[in-house]
């Protein structure tokens, strides 16, 4: 049966919903309305976004707004823990696709244990775990944007995290100051995306949607990140990372965009660090990663209506790392308004979101 949700529920999501938009305002630029703030606003727009909108050339509908987006991260509830949580995404989604391995839970100075095959419920089952795999990745179970995971390594008889040393105390300090956290495989990626920039693991998102009106999955929107020496070890563009979009029917990488050091988005072919080529190269296993992406997204459409997929391009398949509730659409901007596309603006209306 579908979750159905009463007044109550919808009066305090409405309420939440405004408050947030207000809040990200305030926090981006202060209260300090004129004239074109105040239309902006009304729209349901920001009056700053780190890609901004080119209002000239696009109409107001042909983006996502700013207040659409956070509707959108209400749209899955009450299932939106299958994605918000890192652990029971990795556990439910394992039967669709790889994901990561969770070795342990670690949580008010407590090492919980999780894992059928290593039974880690200490420090020092923990540190044999470590000299054993040699990388490890310590993230809180619920985040976003990339913040606070850090990269665990042994080598050499020596611990780093996040290519600093500490020392065996140093690091159980660490471990038992952290809460909600958890403990996984540190995912190998392939070739391709390691030749971008090696220092971090570069990561495809995949923006999925389940129209419940016409009952069909599809996928808008897909894009590679690709990590810079700011972003280490993650590749986040919020971070100083490279987006690069990727064309839906061949992989194929298209526009790449980074932000300059003063905000200005910048069109590129190559990591200006690396100087790889990036445009125009075709995405590994596309087809595959495609296909089961949209039948996951089909299976679970009743209840999980969009979800922001972030995968690992390995060698010879892929892992899908975890999957965003409520993704939001930064990356729109001068030249990739998304509802534009009548497929994203009847599920809008469909999900009663516009």
């Amino acid at each position: 049966m579908i979750y159905k949700r009463n007044l109550f529920e919808k009066l305090y999501i409405s309420f939440v919903v405004l408050l947030t938009f207000l809040k990200k305002e305030k926090n981006l630029l202060g209260f300090s309305f004129d004239t074109k703030k105040i239309k902006l606003f009304f729209k349901g727009f920001n009056s700053r976004r780190p890609i901004p909108y080119n209002f000239i050339k696009w109409n107001y509908k042909d983006y996502i707004s700013d207040l659409e987006t956070i509707k959108l991260t209400y749209l899955n509830y009450p299932y939106s823990k299958l994605l918000r949580d890192k652990y029971v995404f990795s556990v439910f989604f394992k039967d669709y696709f790889k994901t990561p391995e969770i070795f342990c839970l670690i949580d008010n100075k407590t090492i919980l244990p999780v894992n059928r095959s290593y039974y880690i419920n200490n420090f020092q089952s923990l540190l044999t775990l470590l000299e054993k795999e040699k990388n490890l990745i310590l993230k809180p179970n619920f985040s976003s944007r990339g913040k606070n995971i850090n990269l665990v390594q042994y080598l050499d008889g020596k611990i780093l995290v996040n290519n600093h040393v500490f020392s065996f105390d140093q690091f159980q300090e660490i471990i038992l100051n952290l809460n909600n956290y958890l403990a996984s495989k540190f995912i190998i990626q392939g070739s391709f995306t390691k030749n971008l920039f090696p220092l971090t693991t570069n990561t495809l998102r995949i923006n999925s949607f389940y129209d419940p009106l016409k009952k069909y999955a599809f996928i808008k929107q897909a894009y590679l990140r690709i990590g810079t020496s700011k972003t280490i070890p993650v590749d986040n563009f919020s971070r100083g990372g490279i987006i690069s979009f990727v064309d839906m029917d061949t992989g194929v990488l298209k526009e790449t965009i980074r932000r300059s050091e003063d905000g200005i988005i910048l069109k590129c072919s190559h990591h200006f660090e690396t100087n790889e080529i990036i445009t125009g190269k075709i995405i590994p296993h596309w087809d595959l990663i495609k296909k089961r992406i949209l039948n996951t997204s089909e299976l679970i459409g009743p209840i999980i209506k969009i979800v922001g997929w972030d995968i690992i391009i390995t060698e010879d398949d892929f892992v899908v790392l975890e999957g965003n509730n409520g993704p939001d659409f930064t990356q729109q901007g001068e030249e990739w308004p998304l509802a534009i596309d009548k497929e994203v603006s009847s599920f809008l209306e469909s999900v009663k979101v516009r």
